[in-house]
């Protein structure tokens, strides 16, 4: 409703296409065209269209844990562009309140660190929140980054919040014919990290290739 945001307008990411195809009888995938759009401008075109990122989402049912894989593949539309860098991306998950650690929930990483002020600004395979959701079940998320998001460390916040950002520290310059090619799996789980045995799962992705690959399968 408002044009203005921190001193300046914004812009907006436009989806504009949708597919969707059952590739086995427990995987979907999804495939999205968005448009990213620059900021309402004098002299400018609306909408201008700075970049066309390609979302894929693999998702995978099981009976402890659902498996979600996003691709993101961000090529400049007309004009070179610089991304980054910037706090707010690129990947994250916002823990409801139960899975807080204000509210009692555990965070913790593939090293043994537990709690935000041991994890965030630290490199690991994986991170994970758990904690008593309702009728005292126990239930958590874990992120694990492709190869392509590896390297960089997290962002994480005892009041919910875990990030994948290879972009916090530095940006990217996109030009005619560059992608910006980002993967990460998203585990929604129950029980803690330990009962759903996310390490375990970190090591079946690890051998699949998926941690040293970079592109998805």
């Amino acid at each position: 409703m408002n044009d203005i945001f921190q001193g300046r307008a914004p812009g907006r990411i436009l989806g504009v296409d949708v597919e969707a195809e059952e590739m086995a009888a427990d995987h979907l995938r999804l495939v999205q065209t968005l448009h990213w759009q620059g900021p309402i401008e004098w002299g400018a075109p609306e909408p201008r269209t700075l970049a066309v990122e390609t979302r894929t989402i693999d998702i995978r049912p099981g009976e402890v844990a659902n498996l979600f894989d996003v691709r993101s593949q961000l090529r400049p539309a007309e004009w070179a562009l610089h991304v980054g860098p910037t706090r707010h991306a690129y990947y994250g998950l916002r823990m409801t309140e139960p899975l807080r650690v204000t509210s009692g929930a555990t965070m913790v990483d593939s090293e043994g660190r537990t709690g935000a002020a041991a994890i965030s600004g630290q490199v690991s395979d994986w991170a994970d929140c758990s904690g008593a959701i309702a009728a005292g079940r126990q239930a958590g998320a874990a992120l694990f980054p492709y190869a392509s998001a590896q390297g960089f460390p997290w962002f994480v916040a005892d009041w919910g919040t875990l990030t994948v950002n290879p972009m916090r520290r530095k940006g990217y310059p996109l030009k005619q014919g560059d992608v910006l090619d980002f993967a990460v799996r998203f585990i929604v789980h129950d029980g803690d990290a330990k009962e759903a045995d996310v390490a375990g799962m970190w090591e079946a992705f690890d051998e699949a290739g998926l941690a040293s690959d970079v592109t998805m399968v």
